[in-house]
C-alpha cells in the first residue's frame, strides 16, 4: 500500500530523485488521501507518495514534483486532476513528461488503471488533442496563443530558471514569459536534466 512520504528538508526530491516509480496524491482529507493511495496499489505502485496539499498550495507541490522527473521514471497518478491543470494543460504535461521518457499510470476512480508510454504516436496524438482543445477554447473571437511561440530562448529558460531557484512558482514564471506554465516546466527541466548529464 502506498504511504505518504515523510517530511524532510526537502521531502520531494527525496522522494522522487531514487526512485523508479513515483505516487502523488492529492486531496483534502484523510479519508481522500486514502482513496487515492488505494487506487496507486491497484494500479501497481508500493512505493512512498508523494502528497500535495489541498486548495492552492497544490500546483507548486505538483509542478516541484514534475520538475523532479526523469527519463525512465513511472509517474503514479490516481486521476488526471491530481495534475491541478485545466484541459489544454494538462494534454501539454502529458506530452511532455512523456517527451522526456517517462512513463505516466493513471488509475481514475471507478475504471481500470490506463498507461501512457512514451511511444511517438502517442506524443504526436497528445500534440493535435492539445492544438485543438487550445484552439476550442480560444474560439471564437477570444484572444489566443495563435502566432505566439510556445517555447523559451535559452536566455528566457536561463531566466527563468533563476526566477525558479528563488522560489517562484511556474504560474508566476508563465505570467512573466506569457505561455502555458508546463512550457516553463518543459524548458528548465530540460535544463536541469542537461546540467545533470554534464
Amino acid at each position: 500500500m502506498a504511504e505518504t512520504a515523510s517530511q524532510s528538508e526537502d521531502p520531494v526530491r527525496a522522494a522522487v530523485a531514487p526512485s523508479t516509480a513515483i505516487g502523488l496524491v492529492c486531496a483534502a482529507d484523510e479519508d481522500s488521501v486514502a482513496s487515492q493511495r488505494a487506487r496507486l496499489a491497484a494500479a501497481g505502485f508500493d512505493g512512498m507518495a508523494v502528497e500535495a496539499p489541498a486548495g492552492a498550495a497544490a500546483r507548486p507541490q505538483v509542478d516541484r514534483v514534475l520538475l523532479e522527473l526523469r527519463a525512465g521514471q513511472t509517474l503514479y497518478l490516481p486521476g488526471l486532476d491530481t495534475l491541478r491543470r485545466n484541459v489544454p494543460d494538462t494534454l501539454r504535461t502529458l506530452r511532455g513528461l512523456l517527451e522526456l521518457g517517462v512513463e505516466i499510470r493513471v488509475a481514475e476512480p471507478d475504471s481500470p488503471p490506463v498507461t501512457l508510454a512514451p511511444e511517438p504516436v502517442l506524443i504526436e496524438a497528445l500534440t493535435l488533442l492539445s492544438t485543438f482543445s487550445a484552439n476550442h477554447r480560444n474560439a471564437p473571437n477570444t484572444p489566443g496563443r495563435s502566432g505566439r511561440s510556445e517555447t523559451l530562448s535559452e536566455v528566457q529558460a536561463k531566466h527563468a530558471r533563476r526566477l525558479f531557484d528563488e522560489g517562484q512558482s511556474l504560474r508566476t514564471i508563465s505570467l512573466i514569459f506569457r505561455v502555458p506554465p508546463d512550457v516553463v516546466w518543459r524548458a528548465i527541466g530540460r535544463r536541469s536534466a542537461l546540467r545533470d548529464e554534464g
